[in-house]
């Protein structure tokens, strides 16, 4: 739902031109959609970069084996690679033989600190993300980035504010597991303590970071960090925030010290739904990769801890966002896990790739909703659509594909993975620890 991370789009159609040439993960309607420009497309490494910085390995893959492995541009790659597999060593290890090597001054160098910056990020170390902003972002702003500007200055205002912060980290509990409902739009809920005060949440692997509205902030005791910043959300590229911090926080059995909180006007997390909706508190990824393992079964429970799952990683980052590695009607795609989402869909950068596909298909008018406000979008309507992960497949009716009215979230990914998919089996497991996803026993229709 909100998202700070940054990344460059300086040539976003690079992200479906060089997936053609990968064939592990790509269906041959797919090749054909994007073979002529792969063949006419010189290799930019910065722009593969940039483009794949959402999930999407394939463009990075593809352009590693067409590099010197002890080139600079190469080092950026692989670090990238590893930053996506939330491996830390990995990712400053390259980076680190990057700068011994590299000119500071250029574009791959933004795009190397730009990684950095969001694995910093990932692992919670804002001092680290602030410092790797700073050197990135004057060479953002030679380039004339203005979009890439403002979101990296984003998120170097929320790192600032929490660079004095002690990092949050697990001290102690039993991992266990508690009940969650879903609520009237189909997002998952559940009683957590924070400050020793009990608090519905939803539990949203959307969100950067853990969320709630100024009068929640101010019931639960939260410490209120001087300052003020900016972040983007599903439906508008700028959102007013202030940071706390809350000394304790009990999830499912676990406890927890030093988590960070995006504090919202109340406002912003009131949406114009019959009836009226609102949302006091979300708990966001920082918290969820510090459990290890979460488990959602659709019977109404959370589930912290338990057995590392086993099989090829298929679950990937990018900074503080989570994507899975999916197939829809066969045409591989990496797609945003977020359980604050109600629905699978898919973005104009899909789009792009196929636009021969998107070119047959009816279209509607949607309205959206985020932190923020409403967003209008047309959408083009698919279907039916096959969608498999981790060797487990389910049908729904359609996926819509935006065709205009794209957010600034949206349009740095190929699409979301929603709850319409989610909640069509029994249960979905992530497995930070060896980057797994996978889904339990369809449910019965």
């Amino acid at each position: 739902m909100l998202s700070f991370n940054y990344t460059s789009r300086a040539a976003k159609r690079l992200a479906c031109v060089l997936v053609a040439t990968t064939p592990p993960l790509l269906s041959a309607a797919h090749a054909q959609s994007c073979d002529s420009a792969a063949a006419s497309t010189p290799l930019d490494v910065a722009a593969v970069i940039e483009d794949a910085a959402e999930g999407d390995p394939a463009p990075l893959r593809d352009a590693l084996a067409r590099l010197d492995p002890s080139a600079p541009e190469a080092m950026v790659v692989r670090a990238q690679l590893a930053a996506m597999r939330l491996d830390e060593a990995a990712t400053q290890s390259e980076l680190d033989a990057f700068s011994a090597r590299a000119d500071p001054s250029t574009r791959l160098a933004a795009v190397a600190w730009g990684i950095g910056a969001n694995v910093a990020f990932a692992e919670g170390d804002y001092a680290a993300a602030a410092t790797l902003l700073e050197r990135a972002i004057p060479l953002i702003e030679a380039l004339g980035e203005e979009k890439e500007v403002q979101s990296a200055q984003q998120n170097l205002g929320v790192a600032k504010l929490l660079s004095a912060e002690p990092r949050q980290a697990v001290v102690g509990g039993t991992p266990g597991t508690i009940a969650t409902m879903r609520d009237k739009v189909g997002l998952t809920r559940a009683t957590i303590s924070i400050n020793g005060v009990e608090q519905a949440a939803v539990l949203d692997t959307g969100a950067n970071l853990s969320v709630v509205t100024q009068s929640t902030a101010a019931r639960l005791g939260l410490r209120m960090i001087e300052g003020e910043a900016s972040v983007g959300s599903s439906t508008s590229s700028v959102v007013a925030t202030r940071l706390a911090v809350a000394d304790t926080l009990t999830i499912a059995g676990v406890d927890l010290h030093n988590v960070a909180f995006l504090v919202l006007a109340d406002d912003q997390l009131e949406f114009p739904l019959p009836g009226g909706y609102s949302i006091d508190a979300i708990v966001g990824f920082p918290v969820f990769r510090a459990l290890g393992r979460i488990d959602f079964a659709r019977n109404g429970t959370f589930t912290a801890g338990g057995a590392e799952l086993v099989g090829d990683p298929n679950l990937l980052a990018a900074g503080n966002d989570l994507y899975v590695l999916t197939a829809i009607n066969g045409i591989p795609s990496a797609l945003h896990l977020d359980t604050g989402a109600s629905t699978t869909a898919l973005t104009s950068i899909f789009g792009s790739c196929h636009a021969d596909l998107v070119a047959t298909l009816p279209r509607k008018s949607r309205n959206i909703a985020g932190a923020g406000g409403m967003v209008a979008q047309q959408v083009a309507l698919w279907g039916p659509a096959d969608i498999v992960v981790g060797g487990r497949s389910t049908a729904l009716p359609q996926v819509q594909i935006v065709v205009e009215g794209e957010t600034a979230s949206g349009s740095e990914r190929l699409g979301t993975l929603g709850q319409d998919v989610l909640g069509a089996f029994a249960s979905y497991a992530l497995d930070f620890r060896t980057m797994r996803f996978e889904f339990g026993e369809a449910e019965e229709p």
